[in-house]
């Protein structure tokens, strides 16, 4: 019971319980994570069915997508600001210790950390390559300080690899409890450290930057398909 939205393609609300909370809240961006919430914090038990299924759309452009993800990050980070004080309180169980805890710390904290591992592997190839080249050159010398051996570069993408290693076998964990599901679909883990991972950077660093600025944010506009189409 630790469900921290209920999705809007494939979720069904009692609507007693909807006007009981007051409605949708125009209070964040990710109305449906505030209403999970907020339902949640006054004792009801949200369920789960592994065997529905729904056609919903995605976003099929880079720009879009950064414009989805950043109104889900920013109204994620509102609702759990808003719900804060049900953090580590023994009266609201589950909610209080595990589900929001676990919003701040792995989409919140560790993801404003990630981008340090990608960062170092990043610095210790170029300097590696960089102090090749200038050895073809005797005319130039380079600091010790910016020097990289094989061993510096060898343990970084070690490093590296275990990062990724460890997603892998969480991944794998995950794909394990459901039944039925593809495991080829781990393949796309490893492309996508190389590209959706970095957006979800910048998104992050956005979203934080204008939490601190306190400007608002609307839901933004995405085209669909169907519009394009026509």
């Amino acid at each position: 019971n630790c469900i921290t939205v209920v999705p809007g393609a494939v979720g069904a609300w009692r609507t007693e319980v909807i006007r009981e909370c007051g409605g949708f809240s125009p209070d964040t961006v990710a109305e449906d994570t505030d209403l999970t919430l907020t339902i949640r914090r006054r004792g009801y038990r949200i369920s789960y069915d592994e065997d529905a299924i729904a056609w919903t759309e995605a976003p099929e452009r880079w720009g879009e997508l950064i414009r989805q993800r950043f109104r889900w990050t920013f109204g994620t980070f509102q609702s759990v600001w808003k719900h804060r004080d049900t953090l580590a309180r023994k009266r609201y169980g589950a909610l209080g210790w595990v589900a929001v805890p676990n919003v701040i710390i792995f989409q919140l904290l560790l993801p404003m950390f990630s981008p340090v591992v990608d960062l170092m592997m990043a610095w210790a190839i170029f300097w590696w390559v960089f102090a090749r080249v200038l050895q073809q050159w005797p005319v130039f010398v380079l600091p010790q300080a910016f020097a990289i051996s094989n061993d510096n570069l060898i343990g970084t993408l070690l490093f590296f690899l275990i990062f990724t290693v460890v997603d892998l076998l969480a991944c794998e964990l995950a794909f394990l409890m459901e039944k039925g599901e593809s495991h080829l679909l781990l393949f796309w883990l490893v492309p996508q450290r190389f590209a959706y991972r970095q957006m979800m950077y910048f998104v992050l660093a956005r979203t934080v930057l204008r939490a601190i600025e306190g400007t608002a944010v609307g839901w933004g506009r995405i085209d669909r398909p169907t519009s394009r189409a026509a």
